[in-house]
């Protein structure tokens, strides 16, 4: 899903930005951070302390990330 959503961003901002009702302070951030956090769990990469586990958690990202594409796919 990550390399789908960077495969979208990158081939036309633009576009992307348009289906998705634009990048603004909420998603821009929200779509940065689900996708650093998929392909971080992606390559199977473990953070070593804690709190950086907690943050790049794919438990959360992955619905977020989805939300993100569903909303260009579907909107």
């Amino acid at each position: 899903m990550a390399l789908a959503a960077t495969g979208l961003v990158m081939w036309d901002p633009r576009l992307f930005a348009q289906a998705i009702g634009g990048f603004g302070p909420i998603i821009s951030p929200a779509l940065i951070w689900s996708t650093c956090t998929a392909m971080v769990f992606g390559v199977g990469f473990v953070p070593r302390h804690w709190y950086w586990q907690v943050f790049f958690t794919p438990f959360v990202a992955m619905p977020v990330l989805t939300w993100i594409l569903w909303l260009r796919l579907f909107s």
